[in-house]
């Protein structure tokens, strides 16, 4: 099951993998915050099952966190620029055009623009 967690400090959900789960309280431990245990009540907050869905259309100043594989971390960007097939250009790499499958793995939209 694909989750994803919703970080308050980047304002976007993002994608997680538990990765321990204590059985006598349902308390969880993500790959997004490893030293943290999330508890049964944060995780109906603030986890939820990636349901399939379509991207939404991308706009010209949309707040987005872009993940940097070199980085290993969500950064913080807004789109640029918006190509004749939705490709997008961020702020944080300029030049560089991010097509719609790739999209799907390294942008999650900001709750304020969703």
């Amino acid at each position: 099951m694909e989750l994803e967690y919703y970080s308050l400090k980047l304002s976007a959900w993002i994608p997680c993998v538990v990765l321990e789960k204590e059985i006598a309280t349902g308390n969880i431990v993500i790959d997004a915050l490893p030293y943290a245990w999330i508890t049964p009540a944060q995780q109906a907050s603030y986890l939820r099952t990636v349901a399939p869905q379509n991207l939404r259309v991308p706009l010209i100043g949309d707040k987005v966190v872009y993940f940097s594989a070199s980085h290993k971390r969500w950064i913080p960007s807004i789109i640029t620029d918006v190509g004749d097939k939705d490709e997008v250009e961020l702020e944080i790499k300029p030049g560089v055009w991010i097509n719609r499958e790739a999209q799907r793995k390294v942008l999650r939209w900001c709750a304020s623009q969703l």
